[in-house]
């Protein structure tokens, strides 16, 4: 039996290794709206780990947006980094919207892991 073919141990209890941040995915998409003259992208940020993940820090370099993002969800730290401000869990995601000349690059960098 090959790696491939062994279950993700990830989401198995007893067996569980201790997510990371590597578990946090981020998909973007064009709504096909324009605001103010810039496209809008509709943005979410998932979970694939049973444990769930805080203060997820994103790598978002020069993010800006014509369209106004609820801080409650995601803000600005500086202008590399960016904070995801609600819990991600396996079963809830993050989304939202902002519009901007072209899709930003989103990457996942940090988070802090709580498993109960």
């Amino acid at each position: 039996m090959g790696m491939e073919d062994m279950p993700n141990l990830t989401n198995i209890a007893g067996w569980a290794q201790p997510c990371t941040v590597s578990n946090v995915h981020i998909s973007q998409s064009k709504t096909g709206q324009i605001i103010s003259g810039k496209p809008e992208f509709e943005v979410t940020i998932s979970n694939n780990c049973i444990c769930t993940q805080t203060n997820v820090k994103v790598q978002c370099t020069g993010f800006s947006s014509v369209e106004q993002v609820d801080p409650a969800d995601f803000s600005k730290i500086d202008d590399q980094y960016c904070l995801v401000n609600k819990p991600i869990t396996q079963s809830s995601s993050v989304s939202f919207k902002y519009a901007s000349d072209a899709m930003y690059n989103l990457t996942p960098v940090d988070s802090n892991v709580s498993c109960s």
